[in-house]
């Protein structure tokens, strides 16, 4: 009796933490470049099930679980759709077909605390000073061939050509600087810091290819129809494990306060 609670808890912890990363994906829908969570279950350890009766050998009846795991998958690594916005510093990084990080080009940036991240999000702007930021206040980092990467600084923003490979160019065809564009080494990991930043634990490398368009974002890869979809079915499962929590409470009880009277 008390085994079925425990089991059903379980299953109400997964089902909150599912519905949270759910919820997080619908809130991030409008965030430029962001993946999507993805969720995984575990059933936990199961036990074999015997039947004991007097002078006779155990009857095998099946397993029995002792309910479910729940933790954060890989993210979904697919691109999103360009979203032409015809603003100068906006860029969307294209790579087609990609579906595992390794394949995928990410912007350097310097964070307010002076530490290395990467973005996928292209949405960008100039500060007071004339350095390029993101929109979180992150500086973007240019290549540097001869050393450690460096912030970039443009002096007309409306006037900035972006090239594909990630060459800025000023209007009168001086070359301001050029994004530092990566991709992971395939061992690396990943992990989201917020504000639409990853951490790369593990070698980047110099993008041999970047597809760079200027004037576009790059869509967040959720479909909102899709995720409020499996939010549903979440509720329904956390409804489901609440009611058998319900029973064996219920039933519990009898047990305890009728049946015992006998």
């Amino acid at each position: 009796m008390i085994r079925g609670l425990y089991t059903a808890a379980t299953g109400l912890d997964a089902g909150m933490r599912h519905m949270d990363a759910i919820s997080n994906n619908l809130a991030n829908v409008s965030t430029s470049g962001f993946k999507r969570e993805q969720v995984l279950f575990q059933s936990l350890l199961e036990r074999e099930i015997y039947r004991y009766t007097n002078n006779e050998p155990p009857v095998y009846l099946g397993q029995l679980g002792s309910g479910v795991n729940f933790r954060l998958g890989t993210p979904d690594w697919g691109a999103g759709l360009p979203l032409a916005t015809n603003n100068p510093l906006d860029i969307a990084l294209i790579d087609g077909g990609a579906s595992t990080a390794d394949q995928l080009t990410f912007l350097a940036v310097e964070t307010l605390q002076g530490g290395r991240a990467y973005t996928r999000n292209g949405q960008l702007m100039v500060d007071g000073e004339g350095f390029l930021r993101t929109m979180a206040g992150a500086y973007v980092l240019g290549h540097n061939p001869m050393g450690a990467p460096q912030r970039l600084r443009i002096s007309d923003a409306n006037e900035l050509r972006i090239a594909t490979d990630g060459t800025l160019i000023a209007a009168n065809g001086m070359q301001l600087g050029r994004l530092y564009l990566v991709n992971p080494a395939t061992d690396a990991q990943l992990t989201r810091l917020g504000n639409s930043l990853w951490n790369i634990e593990g070698e980047v490398m110099p993008a041999a290819n970047p597809q760079v368009m200027q004037g576009y974002l790059e869509q967040a890869n959720v479909q909102a129809v899709r995720e409020m979809v499996n939010l549903i079915t979440a509720m329904r499962l956390y409804e489901t494990n609440a009611k058998i929590i319900q029973i064996q409470d219920e039933t519990l009880n009898k047990a305890v306060n009728e049946v015992g009277r006998f």
